[in-house]
Formats: C-alpha cells, structure tokens, sequence
C-alpha cells in the first residue's frame, strides 16, 4: 500500500514538475530566451550577429519598449515624413504609393552621409509591408525591404516583429544585407547602412517612450 501511494506521489510530483516548466517556456516568447529577456529588462538592445563577411551582414537585435503597443510601433514606422526628424542624415522622406488599408507602402528616402570630411547621398526606394494585430495579445510585423541600387546592393532587409509582453513590448529586428561583389565604395555603404539599422530600434523606442 505504502509503495503505491509513493509511486502514484511520485508521478503527481512529475506531472507538476513537467507543467511547470511547460508553462515558463511558454511564457518566454519565440526568439528570445530567459538572458536576452533579463538583458533587455535593462533597456539593453541585445545584438546577436549570425554572418558579418566583406560581401554579407546578418544580425538579429531585440529589446524592449516599456508602455508601448506594436500599434503605435507600426504607425510610427509608416509616417515616412517624420524619419527626417528622427535621423540627422535622412534630409527628406515621403510615402509614394500606399493600398487603401496601409498594409503595402512605398517610400522615398534622400540621405545626405558624412564619412570623415566626405558626404555623399543616397536617394532610397523602399516597401513597408505590414501586419496589423487584432487584438492586443497578437503581435505585429513589419518587413521593410530596398527597391533600388541592385548595382551596389543585391539585398537589404529589415524584418520587424512586435511581441506584447508585460506592460510593453519585445521588439525582434533581423537585418539581412548582401552587397554586389563589384560595387563601388561597397565598405563605406555597408557600414552605413549596418549602422544606420543597428540604431533604428534605439531611435524608435526614445520616441515612442516619450
């Protein structure tokens, strides 16, 4: 009798065990892990570089924004105009095309760089592609991607994910860049432009913040 109630204890004590811990790993979201979350608690933008070659960059930034919903992330994101506010060397931005429910947006973006006592510009066309939670437990995406400079750039990507999480939000960046073997000033735009997106979640989260 005293072996079954320990066997039939032992196996309560299991189960609770393996629900536990069912239930914290399913409170840690996809992407993150029980460091990068106490790391980010701290207003920290964790960086986690997968490839970084002459030709290549691609990296994974995540964070959190405190009292911030993925909604105001996102309607941030599309106000093209207000970039220049947000970034010194973006001189102007414009939205040029946009469907009727803001999902798919074309932008324009004219920078003036400083490389030392060189300045040069870039004239960028980009897409927005979005996606809207639907309710305040659901996340939201937006994926970004440069049109034009295929001579220079073969591809520039910036993958946005937007997680609810406590009383804010995490917030996962993947940034995919590969540049033409042949281009012209090829290091000088890639370090910009790794530069330009590294700081792009630190500039949000002060604006939204606010």
């Amino acid at each position: 009798m005293n072996t079954q109630i320990k066997t039939v204890g032992l196996g309560l004590l299991c189960l609770v065990v393996s629900f536990t811990q069912q239930a914290f790993s399913a409170s840690i979201p996809e992407g993150f892990t029980e460091t990068v979350l106490e790391q980010v608690a701290t207003g920290k933008i964790v960086a986690e570089v997968r490839k970084d070659t002459e030709d290549e960059f691609h990296a994974f930034h995540r964070a959190y924004y405190h009292k911030v919903s993925p909604d105001s992330f996102l309607k941030l994101a599309i106000n093209h105009p207000k970039y220049a506010a947000l970034f010194e060397e973006v001189e102007d931005a414009r939205t040029l095309e946009s469907n009727s429910d803001l999902t798919e947006l074309t932008y324009a973006m004219d920078l003036k760089i400083k490389v030392g006592f060189i300045s040069f510009f870039l004239n960028g066309k980009g897409r927005h592609t979005v996606s809207y939670p639907e309710t305040a437990e659901d996340e939201g995406q937006v994926f970004n991607e440069l049109l034009n400079y295929k001579d220079k750039v073969l591809k520039l990507t910036q993958n946005i994910r937007l997680v609810p999480y406590k009383e804010g939000m995490l917030v996962e960046q993947e940034l995919v860049l590969k540049m033409h073997p042949d281009a012209s000033s090829k290091k000088t735009i890639k370090d910009y432009l790794k530069k330009f997106l590294t700081r792009y979640l630190n500039t949000f989260r002060t604006e939204l913040e606010k």
